[in-house]
């Protein structure tokens, strides 16, 4: 039995053929981008995923041909909250609102209510899509954040943090101590960044930042924080030119481990922590 998997990514799609027992026979990758528009929106024009999507399934029929295969099986997946309206043949009426995009439900129903829409379906819990949504329903933190991707909370200095990774860099947002009160944002890195984790590497009792950079960019780096007052790091650079686009830290029998998807070079690294 073929099986053919479609996985529609944000920057690519793949289509990779394989067999029961999950052996990989052919693969085939068209790349695209996204469209930046103010820091605020972001779309892809839906032609360019059924093109790319046509190409790659030409080069697996052509492939099946050549070497005696049959695909009896699609598998199909996509981006999360990604969205495109559509008529009831199916048909694009816009670009889709790519899950980056940081518009509101207010924003999402004005949408909807310009292209006469009849029914509005929320593909996702994100409070974007949600018929009861009003102004007020997300609260702007800091704005001018391109590509703001990746997130993680972190105990830091005691105070439980969110950090948010973006093409400005790192961001860190202490909540406000009472309802009233105002968030705090501060830099702490200045370098373009996608994602970025938590942990104590080195097992000094300090908490180390890993970061991904630029954004699924091609080096991971390692920040320790050398100042007690102030969350600045020094970095080491555990790879490059290959792509990472998620990372996972855990520790097993003491040691630490680094887990990390590389997509640009189509292999899934394991990285042992030396003490």
């Amino acid at each position: 039995m073929g099986i053919l998997v479609f996985d529609v990514g944000t920057s690519s799609m793949r289509g990779v053929l394989m067999n029961e027992q999950a052996d990989i026979l052919c693969q085939f990758q068209g790349k695209y981008h996204p469209d930046f528009h103010l820091s605020i929106y972001v779309t892809q024009n839906p032609e360019i995923w059924r093109s790319v999507l046509y190409d790659i399934a030409k080069n697996i029929q052509i492939w099946c041909e050549e070497h005696g295969h049959k695909v009896e099986m699609i598998s199909l997946m996509a981006q999360r909250t990604s969205m495109i309206s559509v008529d009831r043949d199916g048909n694009a009426l816009c670009d889709a609102v790519m899950w980056q995009d940081k518009r509101t439900s207010v924003d999402i129903l004005r949408m909807a209510e310009n292209l006469q829409c009849k029914v509005v379906v929320p593909i996702h819990w994100d409070v974007w899509t949600n018929f009861q949504a009003d102004c007020d329903e997300i609260k702007v933190l800091k704005e001018g954040l391109l590509k703001n991707h990746g997130y993680c909370k972190a105990e830091v200095d005691g105070v439980l943090r969110s950090y948010v990774a973006a093409n400005e860099g790192v961001f860190e947002c202490t909540l406000p101590e009472s309802a009233e009160g105002t968030w705090e944002i501060k830099q702490v890195l200045d370098e373009a960044s996608s994602d970025m984790a938590f942990a104590d590497f080195d097992n000094d009792g300090e908490l180390e930042m890993l970061t991904i950079s630029p954004f699924h960019g091609e080096k991971i780096s390692i920040f320790k924080k050398t100042d007690a007052e102030k969350l600045t790091f020094t970095a080491d650079l555990l790879d490059s030119d290959v792509g990472p686009a998620n990372v996972l830290h855990y520790t097993n029998n003491g040691e630490d481990y680094i887990l990390s998807a590389n997509r640009e070079i189509d292999e899934i690294a394991l990285y042992k922590v030396e003490k």
